[in-house]
């Protein structure tokens, strides 16, 4: 994995399904953006249930002379991104249909893209970005009253110009991946993230596992609406992609409650902080404001997660419990199984003494009977003797002469 020193192709593959006014100033912050000379649009229509989505994306595709593709049937968020992935030889930008992006945006994610050989992935900060939200860390934030997304992100462009960190995921709103770790990881998995969710968090720990990283560029800052294509399916289905994350990576849940306990991108958000307070001294309160969020909402993680260790704890107690009685019913038929085996062998032992005295007559029986068989053998054989002697048959002819008269 070799950086490219020259400026690669660069595609932005824009999904789209619903919510036109999202979509609408989505398209039209890409068009006002400053594109590279190397960098292309393609749209993609995944069948949309909105007549004026589609109509939207027909016009702007034909006036920006951007690529337009018009799924025949809804394929889903995943299937359409592959096509996207497949389209092209170049890098991509997977950008949602309900961000904004503004100024030399891909300029500065390609820069983090090719800071060294081994990065994967890049993603932006964002108002809505899990991971990558501010002002406040895993939180969906409204922007700072005063500010407008494009100017945040000039703002982060001053305060972090640069500066990038790495992390345990990429996150799908905005997503810079190279070609040639697209090519070495493979496209994003359709058989278990169908519909949406997950599938980035899947790529980046492939990608991880084949020697990547997934990096943030904390100078670019990307506005995200979040949820204008999945809408009330979001909660199912972010629930399907936990669920596939851990049967796939079953790593992943202590990685990322890791990152979130270390939270290395506080020092990059409190940059963007400073800068503020320097550039605007009365948005002072706010920023208070919004570091009291962010400790409270480090303390409710905290709390969930004594809550969490408290149930965890309860339960392992209740299974101990459980476990103690079946080894005390197992000890208790143990105890009966042995008690019978003793008894069992007291039988054999018995039947033992007796088969032996038995078996000791039957011998003193079959001895006596040889030896009765001996005698009248010799006493058979002695008639036999005496029937066949010289005296014994003159006697029993005289007998007979004696009879006759």
């Amino acid at each position: 994995m070799v950086a490219n020193g020259d400026n690669p192709p660069i595609r932005i593959i824009v999904p789209v399904y619903r919510d036109v006014d999202a979509t609408r100033a989505c398209l039209e912050s890409l068009a006002a953006s400053d594109l590279p000379a190397n960098c292309t649009v393609a749209v993609y229509d995944d069948c949309s249930p909105e007549p004026e989505v589609s109509a939207l994306c027909a016009e702007f595709c034909r006036e920006q002379g951007w690529a337009l593709t018009v799924n025949a049937e809804n394929l889903g968020f995943v299937a359409t991104v592959n096509i996207g992935f497949d389209s092209c030889a170049s890098d991509v930008i997977l950008l949602n249909s309900d961000t904004r992006v503004h100024g030399d945006w891909v300029q500065r994610l390609n820069r983090c893209a090719y800071a060294d050989d081994t990065t994967g992935t890049v993603t932006p900060f964002s108002n809505d970005a899990t991971i990558c939200s501010y002002p406040v860390f895993q939180a969906a934030n409204e922007l700072p009253p005063g500010w407008t997304a494009a100017a945040l992100d000039g703002l982060f462009a001053r305060a972090n110009g640069g500066q990038r960190q790495v992390l345990p995921t990429a996150v799908g709103f905005c997503m810079y991946i190279r070609r040639d770790c697209l090519e070495d990881v493979g496209k994003f998995d359709e058989e278990n993230f169908g519909r949406g969710y997950g599938e980035e968090c899947d790529f980046s720990m492939r990608a991880v596992k084949q020697g990547w990283s997934n990096q943030l560029a904390a100078d670019v800052f990307v506005y995200h609406q979040g949820g204008a294509s999945f809408q009330s399916e979001s909660d199912d289905l972010k629930a399907q992609a936990d669920s596939a994350m851990v049967r796939l990576h079953p790593e992943w849940g202590n990685l990322v409650e890791d990152f979130l306990i270390e939270d290395s991108l506080y020092p990059l958000r409190k940059n963007v902080d400073l800068q503020r307070l320097t550039e605007r001294p009365a948005d002072v309160e706010v920023v208070l404001s919004e570091q009291g969020r962010y400790a409270r909402a480090i303390l409710d993680r905290f709390a969930r997660a004594e809550d969490v260790r408290r149930k965890e704890t309860a339960s392992l107690l209740e299974e101990r419990e459980s476990l103690n009685a079946m080894l005390e019913s197992s000890r208790e038929q143990f105890r009966a199984t042995d008690e019978a085996l003793r008894h069992a062998d007291g039988v054999v032992a018995e039947l033992r003494t007796e088969y032996q005295r038995q078996a000791e007559e039957l011998e003193e029986r079959r001895r006596e009977a040889i030896a009765a068989a001996d005698r009248v053998q010799h006493l058979e054989a002695r008639i036999s003797l005496m029937e066949n002697s010289r005296s014994w048959r003159y006697t029993a002819w005289l007998r007979r002469g004696e009879e006759d008269s």
